[in-house]
């Protein structure tokens, strides 16, 4: 049985979860979305 296809979200994009998102990404994780109240 092949492995299910992830995809995944972020709330929350300071250093951790941009930190998350971009390994995921790399791992070939699907990342939806990352979003944050700031654009900093």
């Amino acid at each position: 049985m092949p492995p299910e296809k992830i995809t995944l979200g972020f709330i929350g994009a300071g250093r951790v979860g941009t930190g998350l998102a971009s390994g995921f990404a790399r791992a070939g994780v699907e990342v939806l979305a990352v979003a944050s109240r700031s654009v900093a």
